[in-house]
């Protein structure tokens, strides 16, 4: 599939090898894993600290942009 073939409002899959991880902090909003499959890059002007957070409550406009 190439970008032309591509239109807004398809539905993609995007699927990944299972990959272990680990739970790093829990909130009452977010649940924080250590993101596999990224590294941090110390020269980047962004402090990514290389967790990403997950929403814990289906149905909130947060939980749309997941890709979980």
């Amino acid at each position: 599939m190439n970008d032309e073939t591509i239109k807004v409002g398809d539905i993609l899959r995007v699927s990944c090898a299972f990959t272990p991880t680990r739970v790093v902090e829990i909130s009452d909003w977010h649940v924080s894993i250590a993101w596999p499959w990224e590294q941090i890059d110390p020269d980047s002007e962004i402090q990514w600290n290389g967790q990403y957070a997950i929403p814990r409550r289906q149905g909130s406009s947060e939980s749309r942009l997941s890709l979980f």
